[in-house]
């Protein structure tokens, strides 16, 4: 079993991030800034293993995340199998542990 918790601004995901780790974070943008980039720090400094996925619909999709720092992207809109290889190369899916501990997956 997997809670998604999202969050709509940087203090309200990093307040979210020092409650829980999460399994993997999603991070959609639509464009790179000194804040974006300050984000990205802040949350690799709290879960350094943690995945980040970069999720855009930009044309330029490895350069945006390469200049963020991060080295996976899915380009929207995506097939729910592209989601799924994502999960699947982080080990994240299919779930291998006791289906009843919570998981988390997170979307900023």
């Amino acid at each position: 079993m997997y809670s998604i918790a999202l969050a709509s601004e940087h203090v309200e995901a990093i307040e979210l991030l020092n409650r829980t780790t999460p399994d993997i974070i999603f991070i959609d943008f639509h464009g790179v800034t000194n804040d974006m980039k300050q984000f990205v720090k802040d949350i690799k400094s709290l879960h350094p293993r943690v995945p980040l996925v970069l999720t855009t619909g930009a044309p330029d999709p490895d350069v945006k995340s390469r200049t963020l720092g991060m080295g996976e992207y899915l380009v929207k809109p995506f097939e729910i199998g592209e989601l799924t290889r994502v999960l699947q190369r982080h080990q994240i899916w299919p779930l291998k542990v006791d289906p009843l501990e919570p998981r988390y997956c997170y979307s900023f």
